[in-house]
């Protein structure tokens, strides 16, 4: 790799590592296009969890994307809101408070997405074990669709799974599961981002 791809010894070295092993590979790991990436729809409920998303885009609901104050939840939160902020502008964003909230989906952010007029929560990378937590957006009548790469380990139920095909309109109150900072913060429209006061 040194040699045919121009890379030094320790890059060959880390690039070996993770299963990279032919310049073919190697330049489509340097220089990748949208084609090499998976097919989203491999991921459990993810028709369901667009379906609901679309929906909601189209009724004009509110809706709030949220994820963990970590790197790859601020990044994903980032991601997912400047897509969807092209989508529509009737969405917002929560990062929980490090120290007050933790990680994960808390009650806080929910009681956020209730007073802001959300009635459908994004969690990304977070939530998919939160059975509490999505117990309460339901009774709140908050629809929660958990984008995650962890695994249920059987606590999540089929009643727990929005299934929007059921429906013409959003139901209230369920869950849909896709799985294969210090203060919070939050935005509520295209403006420059807040702190949220809760």
């Amino acid at each position: 790799l040194q040699v045919n791809c121009g890379v030094n010894r320790i890059v060959s070295a880390l690039l070996v590592q993770r299963g990279i092993t032919t310049t073919d590979e190697v330049q489509a790991f340097f220089n990748p296009e949208l084609s090499m990436l998976h097919d989203p729809f491999l991921m459990k409920g993810m028709d369901l969890a667009v379906e609901r998303i679309s929906e909601a885009i189209t009724k004009n609901e509110r809706i709030l994307v949220y994820g963990d104050y970590d790197v790859d939840g601020t990044t994903a939160v980032a991601l997912l809101y400047s897509f969807l902020l092209q989508q529509t502008s009737n969405i917002g964003y929560y990062i929980p408070d490090r120290y007050k909230e933790g990680y994960g989906i808390s009650t806080t952010g929910i009681d956020y997405a209730e007073q802001t007029g959300c009635t459908l929560i994004i969690a990304l990378d977070c939530g998919i074990k939160s059975i509490d937590k999505i117990n309460y957006a339901k009774e709140k009548g908050i629809d929660l669709a958990t984008i995650s790469g962890t695994g249920t380990n059987g606590r999540i139920t089929k009643e727990d799974v929005l299934n929007s095909t059921k429906s013409t309109s959003p139901t209230a109150g369920s869950t849909q599961t896709v799985s294969p900072v210090s203060a919070p913060i939050s935005q509520t429209s295209s403006e420059a981002p807040k702190v949220s006061s809760s």
